[in-house]
């Protein structure tokens, strides 16, 4: 920008009093006629007239861009600025050409509008033969059909003549109106999307893509996972390698550090024993199993088999199981009792107990583990209970109170079972 100062004249324009009044700055062209014109160091249009309000003393200031930065449309013209003043009772407008610098005094730049002059000839000849804005060419006359005698100009295949090194006869095969097409290049059809490949095998080689790149998304063989199916959901983690193997869901511990399966660890009438368990993979408890060391007698009541979470809530339920715990054949062998239905699917972010009700009068017996000392029992680990047993019940409760039960000194092996 440049800074130009000016002053209002009062009524009489000579001598200068002081006025008051505005200003208003416009830009024109040669033609005093208000143009729009183009910033091109700020890349912005020049639209709105420049207004300033002259002091008390008649003094005003407005900055302009200089002309030197002004382009029209069309391409570069000469332009001006039109500076009016109005002191209240008279206008007084004059043309400005403003340079860059300064700041300057209005009536230094005053100009003289002048029609710019005409563009020198050049010799110049544009594509097809067209001339450029005031171009002149000349070309020796020539019959149609003649090539000249300078290799620089040659007859094109819609019969003008142009300038270039030399003659061609054919753009890729093509004469005439040459029209290239994708394939005329070697480059590919846009609208095919890749469908014009001529080998894609080999294309997905070169950009190291693996044959999953070809498969459908699927749960079985041969498909790529989608992140949801049961191969991974139900992976299983190195925490449960073991469990995996046995085909359990749940497992307290393994089954190596059982000790005593004979003559096995008694389960007291009316007690509903549970053993922390964390599952293997996310799916369905249907089942709860044990190993029976010797078989009991003498119902009092009802026997269950059952699943409770870490808040003790009750999430699943066997029917009588008192068949299972009396029949002497099922010594000595692992015995699987189903739920009256399938749980929801586990989540491996918690634990859970598989818990076993007996009611006999005769105590059956089945597998786990008791320190040799008979006494020792596992502590809560941080809020959670490992072993525990609370007596008195002829049913698995809804819930249960894990902060009133009594911690178990045995660790019984009983373990959930997927479908």
């Amino acid at each position: 920008m440049t800074t130009v100062h000016g002053r209002l004249l009062g009524p009489a324009a000579s001598p200068p009093a002081p006025g008051h009044g505005t200003v208003s700055i416009v830009l024109i062209d040669y033609t005093d006629t208000a143009v729009i014109g183009f910033d091109t160091v700020d890349q912005t249009e020049i639209l709105a007239p420049y207004t300033a309000v002259a002091a008390t003393d008649g003094t005003w200031t407005v900055d302009l861009i200089p002309n030197a930065q002004i382009q029209l449309a069309g391409g570069t013209a000469a332009t001006a600025w039109r500076v009016t003043e109005n002191n209240g009772s008279t206008t007084h407008s004059y043309p400005i050409v403003v340079p860059a610098g300064g700041p300057f005094w209005a009536g230094d730049l005053r100009t003289t509008l002048v029609t710019p002059s005409a563009p020198s000839p050049v010799a110049n000849l544009a594509v097809n033969g067209a001339l450029t804005v005031g171009g002149v060419f000349t070309l020796d006359t020539v019959p149609l059909g003649t090539p000249p005698n300078d290799s620089s100009k040659f007859l094109s295949g819609d019969g003008s003549w142009r300038v270039g090194g030399g003659a061609v006869s054919s753009v890729n095969t093509h004469v005439g109106a040459v029209v290239l097409t994708a394939a005329d290049v070697g480059a590919l059809a846009t609208a095919q999307n890749l469908a014009d490949l001529p080998a894609p095998a080999t294309a997905r080689t070169s950009l190291g893509l693996g044959n999953s790149a070809t498969r459908s998304v699927g749960t079985t063989a041969g498909t790529v996972a989608a992140g949801d199916d049961s191969r991974i959901v139900n992976a299983v983690t190195s925490r449960d390698q073991h469990a995996s193997k046995l085909g359990l869901l749940l497992e307290p511990f393994p089954i190596e550090t059982i000790s005593e399966m004979s003559p096995g660890l008694g389960l007291v009438s009316g007690n509903l024993y549970g053993q922390l368990s964390r599952p293997t993979s996310r799916q369905p408890l249907v089942a709860i199993g044990m190993w029976l060391c010797s078989a009991g007698s003498g119902p009092t009541a009802s026997s269950y088999v059952a699943l409770l979470n870490e808040s003790g809530d009750q999430l699943g339920v066997s029917v009588d199981m008192t068949s299972y715990l009396t029949n002497v054949a099922n010594e000595g062998k692992f015995i699987e009792i189903p739920l009256v239905s399938p749980t929801a699917a586990l989540d491996l972010d918690t634990g859970y107990y598989p818990c076993v009700l007996s009611s006999l009068s005769s105590i059956p017996k089945i597998a786990g583990c008791l320190p040799a000392m008979g006494t020792f029992a596992i502590p809560r680990i941080r809020g959670h209970l490992a072993g525990w047993f609370s007596g008195g019940l002829s049913s698995v409760p809804s819930h249960v109170d894990l902060l009133t039960v009594s911690t178990a000194v045995a660790s019984y092996y009983i373990v959930g079972l997927p479908a």
